[in-house]
């Protein structure tokens, strides 16, 4: 086989794997952009995250929880809250699903919905989260 050949079969594999990346390394390299303050890069790599988490884990799993998080907190950065409740919301779901409805868990999503909510100025549904989170059972 030619050298030509070979070298572009190579250089073929290797952006295969490039492309490829499995969730810890997409996750990694989240972190790595949003401290760099690089969030347009980082924004990228939560939403792969997020789908790989989703394709590998399922929608109950730790890892897309966390992958929800991290977009969350990357839509919540470039000022996207709008998009960031929607995510926040899925957060709050899920975490009831895995933690129970009285967990720290649970209680933190609808703290962190409430909080987003106080940003977006919507204070009927802050004081509605906030009341969750103070009296679970009260709602």
């Amino acid at each position: 086989m030619p050298l030509r050949v070979r070298i572009t079969i190579i250089l073929f594999c290797f952006s295969l794997h490039s492309f490829s990346l499995r969730w810890p390394e997409l996750n990694d390299s989240l972190i790595y952009y949003y401290k760099e303050g690089e969030y347009d890069k980082a924004l990228l790599f939560a939403e792969k995250a997020k789908r790989t988490a989703q394709s590998e884990f399922g929608e109950t799993h730790i890892n897309y929880n966390k992958s929800l998080t991290n977009l969350a907190i990357v839509y919540d950065r470039k000022g996207m809250l709008p998009e960031a409740e929607e995510i926040r919301k899925s957060i709050a779901t899920i975490n009831k699903i895995l933690f129970g409805e009285n967990s720290l868990e649970y209680a933190t999503a609808l703290n962190q919905l409430g909080l987003l909510y106080e940003k977006l100025k919507n204070i009927k549904k802050l004081t509605f989260f906030l009341t969750m989170v103070m009296w679970p059972g009260l709602i």
